[in-house]
This record gives C-alpha cells, structure tokens and sequence, in this order.
C-alpha cells in the first residue's frame, strides 16, 4: 500500500506547504522549474512517465523507469519496497547513480500519482544523499524524441546505507490516526518534540 506519512514539527510560523527539510547528511527536496535546468556535471536524470509519454519527448541521456519496478511482486504486497535492497542498488549502479551522485527524479507533477516522490522517497532512503524531483516542464524546450542508448555510465556496485527514519511503524501510525494528530501535534516517543502528521495516500 503506497502510503507516505509525513511528520511536521510544530513551529512558531507557519510552514509553507513548498517548505522542504535539509540535514547534513540527506538532501530531498522539491525543484522550482527555474532551477531544475541548473544541474551539474554528472547528474542522471530519471523519467518516471510511462514508456509511450517517454518517447514522445525527454531530457536526453535520461533513464526511463517504472516506480513498481522496485515493488515486490507478490500482488499481496504490491507497492512495498523490494525487501533486497541489495539488488535494487544494483540496478541503480548500472544507471550511474551511487550515494554521492546527484539525481533529479522527473514525472507529471500535478497531473501524475507522485511517482516522482515515490522513486526520491526510495533513493533517499537507500543512502543517496542528493535527490531532487519536479515536474518534465521545468525542461520545456530542452526535450528530445530521439532512441537514447549509448548510456554505459555504469558505477561499481554499492551498500546501501537504510534510513529508517523515513519509514512509519504501524503503531504509531495508528497513534498518530486516533489522536487526530493531523490537527493537534502530538509526541509519539519522549525525545520527540510535538508533530503534526500529515498523511499522502497516492494510490490511484
């Protein structure tokens, strides 16, 4: 069940709803369309739109994928994480990303079901530590329609570092619905300080 739970610390002003939280060891973040464009040398770019909407037109040398290609297979389970995290850093080795490179994750923005978010929730949460995702139109006029191949930009094959701080237990999960802590910030463990929750169902 694709479900992402959102904490928000309670603060003295309001949190604009584009606000964003850097660490120093973890970047995610939302890209402005302006900004999307200024990417540096090494960059891979990953196109989560469906292979027909990719061919019509994408950022050349991006790679096109499938957010559930990293799912379970079991329909049971369908939208859980691969328990081999292993092999999910495989596959992204052979696409040139490691945790140090920088990735942009691009989809349909307001008109998708959050893949972009999906895939950039999933490679922070393998250890890469600079992802930024945003809408295809930030690349207006710098699209192609052209096959992309020669894309050998393969990085040796690395352990993913989990952080599990991006992952809800049920319990407080539950905590978090019968306390209405979408409305009154609530602690769940003594060395929190009071959140308010926000919950993101992107399922269809």
């Amino acid at each position: 069940m694709a479900i992402l739970l959102t904490g928000i610390a309670v603060a003295g002003c309001a949190v604009k709803p584009t606000a964003t939280h850097d660490n120093p060891e973890r970047k995610i973040r939302p890209v402005p369309e302006a900004a999307i464009l200024k990417m540096q040398k090494g960059t891979v770019v990953l196109d989560v739109r469906s292979p027909f909407e990719f061919s019509t037109g994408h950022v050349p040398k991006s790679y096109n994928l499938a957010w559930d290609l990293f799912s379970e297979r079991d329909p049971a389970q369908h939208g859980s994480l691969q328990g081999d995290s292993f092999a999910i850093a495989r596959k992204l080795a052979r696409m040139g990303i490691a945790p140090s490179t920088n990735v942009v994750v691009v989809g349909k923005g307001l008109s998708g079901n959050g893949e972009e978010g999906r895939v950039a929730w999933m490679l922070q949460y393998l250890g890469v530590k600079d992802v930024r995702f945003g809408s295809l139109a930030a690349f207006k006029g710098h699209l192609t329609a052209n096959e992309v191949d020669d894309l050998d930009q393969s990085v040796p094959i690395w352990k993913p570092e989990i952080s599990e701080s991006l992952l809800v237990s049920r319990a407080e999960f539950q905590a978090a619905l019968n306390h209405h802590a979408n409305v009154t910030p609530m602690v769940f463990r003594p060395d929190q300080r009071p959140q308010l929750y926000r919950i993101l169902d992107v399922r269809d």
